[in-house]
């Protein structure tokens, strides 16, 4: 059962991932803008996807520091996709766009 719920969840994140990717670069790139809030939804569920394969790696024994890593990241991108447009807001706001 596990082993399903990581295949998916690697799936999830492999694909989810791509689009995310892709959608950013075209935000960037200044098209594609109605689709900010697909990108935040696609963005918790790669996040979901992302503490699923950490807590399955837990249990199979992976180093503990590489699934803290793996849960902190689950933290801190959404927080700074969240709070980005607040970032150094003015000419210097193109450093936190690169």
């Amino acid at each position: 059962m596990s082993r399903t719920i990581a295949t998916i969840a690697q799936l999830t994140t492999r694909i989810g991932g791509l689009v995310m990717l892709i959608l950013g670069l075209s935000f960037w790139t200044g098209h594609l803008a109605s689709l900010v809030p697909l990108h935040r939804i696609l963005g918790f569920v790669l996040v979901i996807a992302l503490w699923t394969l950490a807590t399955i790696a837990l249990r199979a024994g992976a180093p503990t520091g590489q699934v803290i890593l793996a849960f902190a990241w689950g933290f801190v991108a959404p927080a700074l996709g969240l709070t980005q447009d607040a970032i150094l807001v003015g000419g210097l706001h193109w450093v936190v766009q690169v």
